[in-house]
């Protein structure tokens, strides 16, 4: 009996290490999916102002960039947005559309 509860012990603490590492990476990968957000909407807003910069239209090109760079801008800014909100959500990995 002695050796069926020490090993249930040993199983349960066990178990326990595993659960909280699990959770210190998921906070780990939580940080850096939101510093990676960050910059990339960082990085949009930077080549929209360089595009505004620019005089040429290039067709209608230009103006197409920009707004699908607003576009993008407003994606990412509603991930962070969501990101914040369900911080315990668990990631996808499928690279699909979700629309």
């Amino acid at each position: 009996m002695k050796i069926k509860n020490i090993c249930f012990g040993l199983v349960f603490v066990g178990t326990l290490g595993v659960a909280a590492s699990s959770f210190a990476e998921s906070r780990q990968s939580f940080a850096a999916e939101q510093k990676s957000l960050s910059q990339a909407l960082s990085d949009m807003r930077s080549t929209k102002a360089k595009l505004r910069r620019i005089d040429r239209e290039f067709d209608g090109h230009k103006a197409r960039a920009e707004q699908l760079l607003d576009q993008s801008i407003s994606e990412v800014e509603s991930a962070i947005d969501y990101a914040k909100n369900n911080p315990e959500s668990p990631p996808r990995h499928d690279r699909g559309h979700d629309r």
